[in-house]
């Protein structure tokens, strides 16, 4: 499990093909996850899938969940 609440605004992006998960997590404050990757892939692929974890900051200026949600369109993160 992860507390997010010391993570900040925090984002995930799921993405899955032929046997294999993508997760990039955004988060504002990525210490607590530092050094957690590898248990937290191994918890991933656990659930069967192959896993690519990635773990990048939240960009400055990112638009709020409520902005993407009353926007024009969903924008996604880089």
């Amino acid at each position: 499990g992860l507390r997010f609440t010391a993570l900040g605004e925090t984002r995930v992006g799921l993405m899955q093909s032929s046997g294999a998960l993508s997760v990039r997590i955004w988060a504002e404050n990525l210490a607590p996850l530092w050094g957690g990757e590898a248990a937290l892939q191994a918890n991933l692929e656990a659930l069967g899938d192959r896993v690519s974890l990635r773990l990048a900051p939240l960009p400055q200026g990112s638009p709020t969940p409520r902005s993407l949600a009353m926007g024009p369109g969903y924008q996604g993160l880089a």
